[in-house]
């Protein structure tokens, strides 16, 4: 008879992160969070679930991704090109 060993806290967080990735959770040694609500979260199934399917998370997350694809799509030379243009224009040079 084999016994089914239960595998470590670090190692469960770990495998819920990655398969909850594109929901914005990340393992952070033992503790499972979620980012764009900046929450820590229980490594129960069904309470994740239960937090993704909540209008706080989905609200947060539509953020976060518009965010992330602004942050992107805008690169630092983009915004330090802009910036020179405003000041040009507003000191009149």
């Amino acid at each position: 008879m084999s016994v089914k060993r239960k595998s470590p806290l670090s190692d469960t967080v770990k495998r819920l992160a990655t398969e909850f990735q594109k929901d914005s959770l990340v393992a952070e040694g033992s503790t499972l969070i979620c980012r764009c609500c900046i929450l820590e979260m229980n490594v129960k199934r069904s309470q994740i679930l239960q937090h993704l399917n909540t209008e706080k998370h989905k609200k947060n997350l539509g953020i976060k991704c518009k965010q992330q694809l602004i942050s992107e799509t805008y690169t630092e030379r983009d915004f330090n090109s802009d910036l020179c243009k405003v000041c040009t224009v507003s000191c009149n040079l």
